[in-house]
């Protein structure tokens, strides 16, 4: 009785581990046929260059902000804008 399922079991397994194996080289072929210049990495390093301002530049600076508006209460308005996204999506 108990080899009849641990047989069973041993068969699910080795069939479990050949798709892992199948489908872990369907991964690593995937990944080799991926460019570093897809849509998809350019606005990965966009957004992670604009993310990183700890110390922006002045060109930096102007490439975010559209324009800044103060109010009559010198409330202040930042508008933002995303170039590189907005072009490469």
């Amino acid at each position: 009785m108990y080899k009849g399922i641990y047989n069973k079991t041993k068969i699910e397994i080795d069939k479990l581990s050949l798709e892992i194996e199948e489908l872990d080289k369907k991964k690593q072929i995937n990944e080799k046929q991926t460019t570093n210049d897809s849509k998809f990495n350019r606005c990965k390093k966009s957004v992670l260059d604009n993310m990183s301002l700890k110390d922006p530049t002045k060109e930096q600076v102007k490439r975010l902000v559209d324009r800044i508006e103060i109010d009559k209460d010198k409330k202040v308005y930042v508008h933002l804008k995303f170039p590189k996204l907005i072009n490469q999506i």
